[in-house]
């Protein structure tokens, strides 16, 4: 059954005594027990071979990084199409393609 907030507080001395009744919940918890120290099993040789293929991981993600920056041209092209079609005509009239009848 779900509980809204105010179900939850006021039935919370109700869901206590019920809990008493059953003995649901014991009256002492018992402490967690102590995290022991973890146990070196690895030898020297394959301590050195991860460390040899994490540093192959970092170094392949940095190569990565590099590939995927953007480039950067010095070069911007014409976007709007009246401008490029304008950069076209001027090419063709430099080149003696074209005539200029209104000049």
């Amino acid at each position: 059954m779900l509980y809204s907030g105010a179900d939850l507080i006021r039935t919370s001395g109700q869901q206590l005594e019920r809990g008493e009744k059953l003995k649901v919940v014991p009256k002492e918890v018992e402490p967690a027990a102590s995290p022991q120290q973890p146990q070196l099993t690895l030898d020297e040789e394959t301590q050195n071979a991860l460390l040899r293929f994490a540093r192959f991981i970092h170094k392949e993600s940095k190569e990565k990084e590099q590939k995927n920056r953007p480039r950067v041209s010095k070069f911007q092209p014409i976007t709007h199409p009246y401008l490029r079609a304008q950069e076209n005509l001027k090419r063709l009239d430099d080149s003696g393609q074209v005539l200029d009848i209104y000049a």
